[in-house]
């Protein structure tokens, strides 16, 4: 006599295709509690892999996009600083650098061109 053991999801799905194959085969299956509680454990696992999964992927994407983004230099932000001052709004500039406690562009560090570009394209707008 062969014995197979075949490891299963308990799907509806896979529950029917062993059905058939038992039918077909003539084959009596045997299963004991143990087996049947350790697949549904390994189920509830799978699930919790798949959102943990998901939830990876979703951060090493925005990761992804925050390295691919543009980075701003300087020469970016200067270009439209001048746009603004020669629209006659040096008052806003003046503003805006306020906000980042400086007094000119060389005075912002570049880590929050980001943000002073933001502020820059909302007053030339």
């Amino acid at each position: 006599m062969q014995q197979i053991t075949l490891t299963l999801d308990l799907t509806a799905e896979n529950l029917e295709k062993l059905k058939i194959f038992c039918e077909d085969t003539k084959a009596v299956p045997t299963a004991t509690v143990e087996t049947k509680k350790a697949a549904v454990k390994s189920k509830v696992v799978t699930k919790t892999d798949k959102k943990e999964k998901a939830d990876a992927e979703k951060q090493e994407e925005a990761k992804t996009a925050k390295e691919t983004a543009k980075v701003l230099t300087i020469t970016d932000v200067r270009a439209v600083a001048l746009k603004i001052s020669k629209a006659g709004k040096s008052d806003k500039l003046k503003e805006i650098f306020a906000k980042f406690e400086a007094t000119k562009l060389s005075e912002v560090p570049e880590d929050r061109y980001d943000e002073l570009m933001e502020e820059l394209v909302a007053v030339d707008a």
